[in-house]
């Protein structure tokens, strides 16, 4: 299993657990119906209903071995990945009963704090992988149909991995 399949399987079971459901999904690749899905089946088929979804793609490698940093000391090798979660969006008029209640919990007050609390991850080899902590956080609500009529609380962001 690769460090991008170990921090969305990671970030899947801890958002099933902060939330208490076992129903939240998580990808390691792009896919199609996350972006601009056709139907609304594709999309549910890949997200959930409701959808309870992560995404873990490639960003960048930052750094390769032998490369020196400004002091002069040798680069220890990083790769950046991006992270995107989207929450499904419930209207209420009474806060505790609207689907914020929920994304503030789960997400802001509960998974944000334990992955900057995080500091490494371990692969299937027990070689240890060091995270940052989540950089440039992102929150905004989306549109999930081209029809406006359904709608996702999401946040972005990013760790680098070294």
């Amino acid at each position: 299993m690769n460090y991008k399949s170990i921090l969305a399987e990671l970030i899947k079971n801890s958002l099933n657990t902060l939330e208490g459901v076992s129903s939240w999904r998580a990808s390691d690749r792009f896919r199609i119906a996350t972006f601009n899905a056709e139907s609304r089946r594709d999309r549910i088929a890949v997200m959930g209903d409701p959808t309870r979804y992560v995404e873990v793609l490639d960003a960048s490698t930052d750094t390769e071995p032998g490369e020196l940093l400004g002091d002069g000391t040798p680069a220890v090798r990083s790769h950046t990945v991006n992270v995107s979660i989207w929450y499904h969006y419930k209207d209420s008029d009474n806060y505790t009963n609207s689907s914020q209640s929920v994304w503030d919990a789960v997400i802001n007050n509960g998974l944000l704090r334990q992955l900057s609390e995080l500091s490494h991850i371990e692969d299937d080899d027990g070689n240890v992988i060091y995270i940052s902590r989540p950089l440039n956080v992102q929150f905004q609500e989306v549109a999930l149909s081209g029809t406006g009529d359904e709608f996702a609380h999401s946040v972005t962001f990013q760790i680098t991995f070294s």
